[in-house]
């Protein structure tokens, strides 16, 4: 399960550096609590459907293009540690 955070998280945290933001300004920007965003993004917790829509928003994705976005990340992770 851990694994599963992470991966949400490093989607999160590459998607806030690509869009140019740091963390303290999204915090502030989305009123999620630097420090419950800090450990989203370092696969500490997961975000909880409120901050999963203000985090859409602010990145200017609809919550449906964001969550599919996170999924396909995730799918990703898991396919990579495959062993045939």
């Amino acid at each position: 399960m851990l694994d599963t955070f992470v991966s949400i998280g490093d989607t999160l945290k590459e998607i806030r550096e690509t869009k140019g933001f740091h963390l303290q300004e999204v915090a502030k920007k989305t009123a999620i609590n630097y420090t419950i965003l800090s450990r989203i993004e370092t696969g500490k917790r997961l975000p909880t459907k409120p901050q999963v829509q203000n985090l859409a928003t602010f990145y200017n994705y609809s919550e449906g293009e964001l969550i599919k976005h996170l999924i396909r990340d995730q799918a990703k992770s898991l396919w990579s540690r495959l062993i045939f």
